[in-house]
């Protein structure tokens, strides 16, 4: 049975590596929304404005109709394909969860593509400090893509891949704090939506290692 999951929590919380460690057991596909955008912006594409360009490096976030609109498109494509879904931080805002008069919101669109008994949101909680010491020290491959360990804030190599680490302008510790009040302001109000619209909320705590965290949500992957 195909699924969509969401891996929902603030910068830093884990997301990406929790929603991959999902894919991975279900055999399902990761999207990941801010990868999925930073990839459209660094390859040039016609489909991000510029001046889109520029709120996503400076911690903004891009235009919610336009991100709504490509991961429909590209949810379209990974179910075509049979596949499950994983999304992490996505939807992060009331708009692209519930749409408007004019827009439908994802949350409905995926209803009816997957079924809304096969929805499953898992909300990963960390303190604000946690946040900003591990994005203060997280280095990103450039070939595969991969966020290293946090604590790993001197390696130059990939621990996957061995190809060449960055950091990204999003984990400059000014951006951080601007990522955090997005959230706070535009994201976190996405779960009271769900909560009332009766989707399956979990919580989960992200402050431990990601191995012992996956324990945690794999409980409920059955």
């Amino acid at each position: 049975m195909q699924k969509s999951i969401h891996v929902f929590g603030p910068p830093g919380s884990g997301k990406g590596t929790q929603a991959n460690l999902i894919a991975d057991n279900l055999n399902a596909t990761h999207l990941d929304t801010g990868k999925y955008l930073e990839g459209l912006i660094k390859e040039g594409s016609p489909l991000i404005p510029e001046e889109e360009k520029v709120n996503f490096d400076e911690g903004r976030l891009v235009d919610p109709v336009l991100v709504l609109s490509l991961v429909k498109q590209r949810t379209e494509e990974i179910k075509g394909s049979g596949s499950s879904v994983v999304y992490s931080g996505s939807p992060r805002t009331v708009f692209e969860a519930f749409g408007d008069s004019k827009t439908q919101g994802l949350m409905d669109f995926l209803s009816n593509l997957y079924g809304k008994e096969n929805l499953l949101i898992f909300k990963l909680s960390i303190p604000k400090a946690t946040s900003i010491e591990r994005n203060s020290k997280r280095l990103v491959c450039t070939k595969c893509k991969q966020t290293n360990p946090y604590g790993n804030a001197e390696a130059t190599k990939c621990i996957f891949c061995g190809g060449e680490l960055y950091k990204r302008t999003l984990d400059d510790p000014i951006v951080i704090e601007t990522r955090l009040k997005e959230y706070d302001e535009r994201t976190d109000p996405v779960m009271k939506g769900l909560h009332e619209g009766g989707y399956r909320i979990i919580d989960i705590d992200g402050t431990p290692k990601p191995d012992e965290v996956f324990e945690s949500i794999k409980a409920h992957l059955q």
